[in-house]
């Protein structure tokens, strides 16, 4: 394994990937960073956010990973934006909007806050529903609106903080989502990185921001991986919350300094490399990737040898024009005498 993390020794300390720490920020849903951000968080290349579904066009995915009060909502009912890749206003183009709000309350527990799960979009199981498909035979799929980001590079993410609207009646922050990773954005199979249950805990309990707590940050202990591509799942909301609201999602981790890499899929192998999901009380498979360093230093073995070959022909060359330089000098001094 070819991965740094959190107190591996040799590796760098994590820093704050996202939101940038500059001035830059996404006002699309791509951003391409061609220069360092800091001295810290080098990592060039393209940026991309996108979600199961967004609410308008002051609600894209990008404003959750910026600096700023805008968030990320996704769709709810009687809305056509829920096609994150197409940026026409006609709605006709949209194909056919949420009939229902994707959460709906269903816990009638006095003692315990009545929690929205996710419904999705309509009546039908298969239209205006999400399911992000986990790695491992185990394990359940997930449901749910979700949020994404992928990164240039492969990253170990270490820890993440989650901003949500603060409001006085309503608690934004979902009481249920997981974090899940892939090396793919376009992938089927996703890898559990982290998760938070707090659907069956006292009401007093379920975590949620205020004005001098603006946000929730959860460490990442089990993940020795490198991801380029993550995304955070919202499974469950808190009373009256019909969609979730996502101010920011802040993510802080470790670059992988080897960007070419061959991805090898790795089942159920000693369990203290296995990403834990608690809920499930199950280690899921997960995929690595391991640097060609193998192949390089081979290429660099085999450049070496052909200067080597290089040298030897202009020693061979010098020889050659010696002996004949000299049989001319012989030739020359004989005749003359």
């Amino acid at each position: 394994m070819s991965s740094c993390s959190t107190g591996k020794t040799g590796c760098p300390s994590p820093i704050t990937l996202l939101p940038f720490t500059n001035n830059i920020v996404f006002t699309s849903n791509s951003i391409n960073i061609t220069n360092p951000i800091d001295n810290s968080n080098n990592i060039t290349g393209i940026y991309s956010c996108s979600a199961s579904s967004y609410y308008d066009n002051t609600t894209y995915p990008f404003n959750a990973f910026n600096n700023d009060n805008t968030f990320w909502k996704s769709n709810t009912s009687e809305n056509y934006y829920h096609f994150p890749t197409d940026p026409k206003s006609d709605p006709k183009l949209k194909g056919n909007k949420y009939s229902t709000t994707p959460y709906v309350s269903t816990n009638n527990d006095s003692s315990i806050r009545s929690i929205s799960t996710y419904q999705g979009g309509s009546g039908s199981i298969t239209e205006n529903y999400f399911t992000t498909n986990i790695v491992g035979s185990n394990i359940k799929n997930i449901n749910g609106e979700w949020l994404q980001i992928q990164f240039p590079i492969p990253i170990v993410l270490t820890s993440y903080s989650i901003f949500t609207p603060f409001d006085d009646k309503l608690k934004y922050f979902p009481s249920k989502f997981t974090i899940v990773a892939s090396n793919d954005s376009s992938s089927k199979n996703w890898t559990i990185i982290d998760s938070s249950d707090n659907t069956m805990v006292s009401s007093d309990n379920i975590p949620s921001i205020n004005a001098s707590n603006p946000s929730l940050t959860f460490s990442i202990n089990n993940n020795l991986n490198p991801y380029s591509c993550y995304r955070l799942i919202i499974e469950s909301l808190q009373k009256g919350v019909t969609c979730p609201r996502i101010v920011k999602w802040k993510l802080i981790g470790i670059p992988q300094k080897t960007t070419t890499t061959t991805e090898s899929f790795i089942g159920m192998l000693n369990p203290q490399f296995h990403n834990f999901y608690p809920s499930l009380n199950h280690f899921s498979n997960f995929a690595i990737s391991e640097p060609l360093t193998i192949l390089n230093s081979q290429n660099d073995e085999n450049n070496n040898n052909k200067n080597v070959d290089y040298d030897y022909n202009n020693i061979y060359a010098g020889i050659i024009f010696a002996i004949l330089a000299s049989t001319l000098v012989y030739i020359y001094v004989k005749k003359t005498k």
